[in-house]
């Protein structure tokens, strides 16, 4: 029956008595397998790796087994061989204790997915596996989304197959993804079969926009006749979608209340066409892009609680924005609140102390938002209301909790498809509101709400060394009546900026809404030499540019802001509120 021992040791030359204990198995009863990295032992305890190991095994305590020892069996000393992963990916058997072939495999300096896990070139007999890709969300409003991997094939023609299956809802059920370049029918589908040389497949997947998806290669061989089987390679998914790319979204809780921790949040966001609840329930999550599980922490004082995504989400045009978040804690914290605002009917939520709610109640408050759109900047909702309420987006008092709410893109200052987006060398606009405003900067004035837009509000308050950056609108259409008899851009500006620097005002015309794609398009119609100390109005007279701007046969108008600076002594730089254009007609 074997020796009965504890932990493992390391000796050097055979002949130190001074070991180092590298492994210890646990103090279960069942048995299980203990593996040590001889490599990595060595490397910790300072032993270079050319020299002679002995292995030591240690007995602790005194008894006969079972009640007290360890019972050791099949001590191997072996070389570990080197597999490769990819993160996300799985694969196995169809039935328990069948047969898996699928394999990571090394070919000419790179990696296929082929079917040679059991043998060096050929798949097994009677082997029913699959291999199955990570999630991936397909945005709402996509148009040409194409799905596309590289494969080879080599099977006995009509006897093995393999085939690509589909999921929506997370591996729940599954159905057989419609290829053209099937070959062969098996088992009620149609399938690969036989031999077909390396080529790319593509499929189109616009059915599925506005869903979480994944897939599954299917393989099965009969009893007999073993081919080479099966070579994937270069999956990709592309296609079109028009939004905002959403990095992460932000909710802030009231400073004076409490302390907490939610160990758990599973956070979901999605694309809808309702701007309110009709009644009680839940989103169907399959509908929804799941954006992770995350950890949320009480934040300093007025900070906004951010959780950051992995892959950002996109707000298809034309669509509002859906949240979902599902939270459970491991102890009920207490004393916290989030702040609110009133929109009737936009929030549904519900709490349970023992499991997981399924049907939540319309509720007539909304928590305070942020988002930080790409290229955008952050942009939120509520942020000053004096509401609070303990139970959204996060429940006090409860193990469990659901929080869902929609939220329009004019809740956060969008207005149509054309939001105002930054750019150039060394960006750091912030669009939206600031969560806070640094002392370089004034204080806001009640009349920006705090709302604005400004080079680096909530970093350290300095734009940055050495930038050409700005801040465009979307595009305007010109009036279809005749000339005005002025136009004039009126702003609310705080400006710092260095003597060796340069914040310019440029406007662009133009015979379409696309932007401008060269800089010899815009024209700088104020050069902005101020070092503000308070917030001021500012008004630029437009006329004549607009007057031969509708000469030309211009149909729309851009504004943008512009920072261009040295490099030293840098400043607050643009703060802007309230961006208007104003004109009179002629008679």
């Amino acid at each position: 029956d074997g020796i009965s021992f504890d932990d493992i040791t390391v000796l050097v030359d055979n002949t130190f008595i001074d070991m180092d204990r590298v492994g210890t198995p646990s103090s279960s009863a069942d048995w299980q397998r203990v593996a040590v990295d001889l490599d990595d032992a060595s490397i910790t305890h300072s032993v270079p790796f050319a020299a002679d190991f002995g292995i030591a095994l240690s007995q602790y305590g005194m008894g006969s087994w079972p009640g007290y020892g360890m019972h050791w069996r099949n001590f191997e000393l072996g070389i570990i061989e080197e597999k490769y992963a990819l993160p996300g990916w799985s694969h196995g058997p169809v039935t328990a204790g069948g047969i898996d072939d699928w394999l990571l495999e090394e070919i000419a300096g790179g990696h296929k997915w082929t079917l040679h896990a059991n043998h060096s070139s050929k798949y097994s007999n009677s082997s029913d596996c699959w291999l199955e890709t990570p999630s991936v969300s397909i945005p709402y409003g996509s148009s040409d989304v194409n799905f596309s991997f590289l494969h080879r094939v080599r099977m006995e023609a009509g006897n093995d197959f393999g085939w690509v299956e589909v999921s929506s809802n997370d591996g729940d059920s599954w159905q057989v993804l419609d290829i053209d370049d099937y070959t062969h029918p098996y088992d009620g589908h149609q399938a690969f079969s036989g031999q077909i040389g390396e080529r790319t497949v593509s499929v189109l997947l616009d059915s599925f926009a506005g869903q979480t998806i994944k897939f599954r290669f299917m393989f099965h061989s009969d009893a007999s006749t073993r081919r080479n089987g099966w070579e994937l390679d270069n999956f990709e998914i592309t296609g079109s979608a028009t939004g905002l790319l959403i990095n992460s979204i932000a909710f802030k809780p009231d400073p004076s209340m409490g302390s907490w921790y939610f160990n758990e949040v599973d956070v979901y966001l999605g694309s809808t066409e309702e701007t309110v609840f009709i009644d009680g329930g839940e989103f169907d999550k399959s509908s929804l892009a799941f954006m992770g599980t995350h950890e949320v922490y009480q934040s300093s004082i007025d900070e906004w609680v951010t959780i950051s995504f992995v892959t950002p989400f996109v707000l298809a045009d034309g669509y509002n924005l859906a949240v979902k978040m599902e939270m459970s804690q491991t102890g009920t914290s207490s004393g916290y609140q989030w702040v609110v605002g009133t929109h009737p009917n936009t929030t549904r939520y519900a709490t349970s102390a023992g499991a997981d709610p399924t049907w939540l109640l319309v509720a007539g408050q909304r928590p305070a938002c942020v988002i930080d759109v790409d290229g955008v900047g952050l942009r939120g909702v509520d942020q000053g209301s004096p509401e609070r309420q303990d139970k959204i987006p996060l429940a006090f008092g409860a193990e469990f909790g659901d929080f869902e709410a929609i939220y329009t893109p004019e809740d956060f200052g969008f207005s149509g498809a054309t939001p105002w987006i930054a750019g150039g060398e060394d960006n750091d606009w912030e669009i939206g509101i600031p969560l806070f405003v640094p002392d370089v900067d004034p204080a806001l004035i009640p009349r920006n709400e705090n709302v604005i837009a400004g080079t680096d509000l909530t970093g350290d308050g300095y734009y940055c060394q050495s930038p050409w950056n700005w801040m465009r609108s979307g595009a305007y259409s010109m009036a279809e009546t005749a000339a005005f008899d002025s136009v004039a851009l009126s702003y609310d500006r705080c400006l710092r900026k260095s003597f060796n620097d340069e914040a310019l005002i440029q406007m662009a015309f133009t015979t379409s809404a696309e932007p401008p794609t060269e800089e010899t398009e815009w024209i700088t119609v104020k050069n902005c030499d101020y070092d503000d100390n308070i917030w001021l109005t500012d008004v630029v007279q437009l006329t004549h540019y607009f007057e031969e701007a509708r000469e030309h046969g211009k149909t729309h108008y851009f504004v943008r802001f512009v920072l261009s600076a040295g490099f030293f002594l840098e400043k607050g730089g643009w703060n802007i509120d309230n961006i208007g254009f104003y004109g009179r007609y002629a008679n």
